[in-house]
Parts: C-alpha cells; sequence; structure tokens
C-alpha cells in the first residue's frame, strides 16, 4: 500500500453522504482498502443521521397547551414572524379534546373575524375537520392562514393541543 491519502477526503461522505462514501470509496480503494472502507462507512453514517436530523428537526414547536373552550366560541391563531420568502407553511397538530370540536384553517386573519361574527368565511377544505375528538392533522398552507378551532357544544370542552410547523421557501 501507498502513503495514506489526505484526511481532508473524509469531507466528501460527510458533505454528500452516501454518495460522497461511495465516491471517495471507488477513488481510494486501490490506494488505500482501509480507508475507502471507512469512507463508505461515514457515508451511510451521515446519511442516516441527516435524515434523524430531518426528521426530528424540521418541525417547529409552536403550540401545546391545555385549554377550556368555552360554548359556542373560538380559539384561532396564526404566525406572522416568517423570515425571508415563503411559499407555504405545513402544519402539523395534534388535538385531543374531552367533546366534539370543529377544526379549521382558514385562509386569512379577515375569515377569523368573519367567522367570529358568524359571517361565511373561507378556509382550506382539505384543511377541515369537524366535530373531532382526537386527530393529527398535517396541512400545508398558504402562510397567511390561520388555525380556528370552535366549540359546537353547550358545555366546555377541554382541549390538549400540541401545534408545530415547517416553512418551504421555494
Amino acid at each position: 500500500m501507498a502513503n495514506k491519502p489526505s484526511y481532508a477526503w473524509y469531507l466528501l461522505p460527510i458533505f454528500l453522504g452516501i454518495i460522497g462514501g461511495v465516491i471517495g470509496y471507488y477513488i481510494l480503494k486501490n490506494k488505500h482498502d482501509k480507508m475507502a472502507k471507512y469512507m463508505l462507512f461515514l457515508g451511510i453514517v451521515s446519511s442516516i443521521f441527516g435524515i434523524i436530523i430531518n426528521y426530528f428537526f424540521t418541525y417547529i414547536p409552536y403550540e401545546n397547551k391545555t385549554m377550556e373552550l368555552r360554548p359556542a366560541t373560538y380559539y384561532y391563531w396564526g404566525y406572522k414572524n416568517y423570515t425571508g420568502p415563503i411559499s407555504s407553511v405545513t402544519w402539523r397538530i395534534n388535538i385531543e379534546a374531552s367533546s366534539g370540536i370543529d377544526f379549521y384553517i382558514v385562509k386569512t386573519e379577515s375569515d377569523v373575524e368573519k367567522a367570529i361574527k358568524g359571517e361565511t368565511f373561507t378556509y382550506y377544505e382539505k384543511c377541515y375537520e369537524p366535530h373531532i375528538m382526537r386527530k393529527e392533522i398535517t396541512c400545508t398552507v398558504l402562510p397567511d392562514a390561520f388555525i380556528l378551532l370552535y366549540n359546537p357544544n353547550e358545555h366546555d370542552v377541554r382541549v390538549d393541543i400540541k401545534a408545530a410547523y415547517s416553512v418551504d421557501t421555494t
């Protein structure tokens, strides 16, 4: 075997994952077999690490609370502090309620005001769930959208909400 190649070769699988590991393996397999195998291994490990990081940190926690939703009342929230150009927002929301509540993602803040006044409002049909008690909902919407909960019951409803979001800048 010739002299050991530079440690800089390890940057290939670190930054390019499995693809970098495969490239490094084929370039170095005849020069330094042991280092070539380490590059392949490092490429696999860094790809798995990237997938895990992406899975757990793609969504940013936003709302995590328990509340009593009074009869015939709305609870709403939206997030407007995005930085940079945003094409869409994906909300992942987990709801548990003691009685059925209505869930909407409305298109604008003025739709929230219309809902509260009892007027007709616009919402994303794919993001509407009537009378839910336990549900995990994932919806991709425009950044001006608001989450809206409504209690149609004649009694208070205990609601547990866990919400997170991710943004798409493409």
